[in-house]
């Protein structure tokens, strides 16, 4: 199962924001993660 190429670029940005700021949560970055979740639970149950 692969990520959409666009999730995949988000996802990078994400990571490397976060290498900087050590502990600190953004939480739109949470909720998009948790939309890539849901969208792959979706995918793996039909």
């Amino acid at each position: 199962m692969t990520l959409d190429k666009n999730w995949q670029e988000k996802v990078k940005e994400i990571e490397a924001r976060n290498r900087y700021v050590e502990g600190c949560v953004d939480w739109e970055d949470v909720e998009f993660l948790l939309e890539i979740i849901a969208e792959l639970k979706e995918r793996a149950f039909k």
